[in-house]
């Protein structure tokens, strides 16, 4: 069974680029408020939740460093752009070793089919086979 966990409450963006509280609807599991990581379940006791101080003082503190917050989605996009190339050489690499084992091993097997055919029609020593090659 999957758990289900509420949903973070995220300010909206006024036109001028501050955070602004909006009331969502909430989802049936509730929302966490950031401020104070409590979960509301109830429309009405999250629209008080925003007018308390701990909220509008985390809400302030928002806006002051609004920038800092950018900056650091900006280089967290970037980290995770990083990673997926980093991934995808990796897949990439995990692939052509794949293949190369599958070679190996039909080479593996192909010579020692040879073997036990050669060994079934005579006695053969490996340094009278690597003599014979030249």
């Amino acid at each position: 069974m999957i758990s289900e966990t509420p949903e973070t409450y995220v300010p909206a963006l006024s036109e001028q680029g501050e955070y602004i509280d909006h009331i969502p609807f909430l989802p049936p599991i509730g929302i966490r408020c950031p401020c104070t990581q409590r979960v509301y379940e109830r429309r009405q006791q999250f629209r008080t939740h925003t007018g308390s101080e701990i909220h509008i003082s985390w809400l302030r503190h928002m806006n002051q460093n609004r920038e800092n917050y950018y900056k650091e989605a900006m280089e967290r996009k970037e980290i995770v752009r990083q990673q997926q190339q980093l991934l995808t050489a990796k897949e990439v690499e995990i692939a052509k070793l794949t293949t190369h084992i599958a070679a190996l091993s039909m080479t593996i097997f192909e010579l020692k089919e040879e073997v036990r055919t050669l060994r079934g029609n005579q006695t053969v020593s490996l340094i009278d086979l690597d003599e014979g090659e030249g």
